[in-house]
């Protein structure tokens, strides 16, 4: 439990810091997951990559409407 603490306070402080959440959470993840006593390897290929691509697939209309959204406000200058 003290591992999954000091790894959301590790993620809080990368981002903070300006470090991109698309690095900051895989390398948090392996820390806890060493913290606990889990292989790395395993964590990151199971649950994680699981995880991600679930949230990916149910928000994926939002993630593509918002760039297109972008690419607009981009070209006209918004």
């Amino acid at each position: 439990m003290f591992s999954v603490v000091l790894g959301l306070c590790l993620l809080i402080i990368l981002v903070s810091k300006k470090v991109n959440v698309v690095v900051a959470a895989p390398v948090v993840i392996m820390l806890v997951a060493l913290g606990n006593g889990m292989s790395p390897y395993e964590v990151v290929t199971g649950p994680y990559v699981a995880g991600a691509a679930d949230f990916i697939q149910s928000f994926f209309f939002i993630f593509i409407l918002g760039a297109i959204f972008g690419k607009v406000m981009e070209q006209s200058g918004g």
